[in-house]
């Protein structure tokens, strides 16, 4: 359900495809990443 790249996720780029049961845990997962990836970057 997620495909990542060297520990990032790269897919999927939105929920349109995720089963509907998998749907919260995959956006939870894709926030996380996105969180992970912003820390220490200047806002």
């Amino acid at each position: 359900m997620l495909r990542t790249r060297d520990g990032v996720i790269v897919a999927p780029s939105d929920l349109s495809h995720t089963p509907g049961w998998a749907k919260p845990i995959v956006a939870a997962a894709i926030k996380v990443d996105a969180r992970k990836r912003n820390q220490g970057k200047p806002r």
